[in-house]
């Protein structure tokens, strides 16, 4: 048994890494750490400063708001990640939109302006593969975006481009 609380981790579904706390399996709670550590960062509070990647300038508040506001997006969009990919493991009806949508997540983590880079593949996927097969490769992609590092550092391109 995962937890005596929980059979499985409340945000992506799965057993895959052990139990952390508050219903979290050690990947999600750490996510889900950083992020209400961010969301506690003020300017005027250096204390609440504390795993902040660059030391903000005190002259450019709007500055700090701005990267603050795409760090926490950031992190959210990861856990929300991890509990679409996980749900849809967990449910076990994985369709070639699914291994489609999984196949651009891949792609965006190794080059962030790769986001069209699949689209459109869902119906040649779903007419190539089965429905074990469409499963097996959903499986394997989860398992490349679960391997990525949880350090949850700040990615100024997307900031980069959330300003344009």
């Amino acid at each position: 048994m995962w937890s005596k609380k929980y059979p499985r981790c409340v945000n992506c579904f799965t057993v895959d890494h052990p139990y952390r706390a508050r219903g979290l399996c050690g990947k999600c709670y750490r996510l889900d750490s950083k992020l209400r550590t961010v969301r506690q960062w003020d300017l005027d509070d250096p204390s609440s400063l504390r795993g902040c990647p660059w030391w903000p300038n005190r002259e450019n508040p709007e500055r700090f708001t701005r990267i603050r506001n795409s760090y926490e997006r950031q992190l959210v969009k990861r856990l929300e990640l991890r509990r679409i990919l996980g749900a849809k493991l967990a449910e076990g009806q994985i369709s070639g939109i699914d291994v489609e949508y999984a196949l651009s997540a891949v792609a965006r983590c190794c080059a962030p302006r790769a986001r069209s880079l699949f689209h459109g593949y869902a119906s040649i996927l779903t007419q190539r593969f089965d429905a074990d097969q469409l499963r097996f490769v959903y499986d394997c992609l989860y398992r490349v975006l679960d391997a990525r590092p949880v350090s949850a550092e700040f990615d100024c391109y997307v900031y980069a481009e959330e300003r344009q």
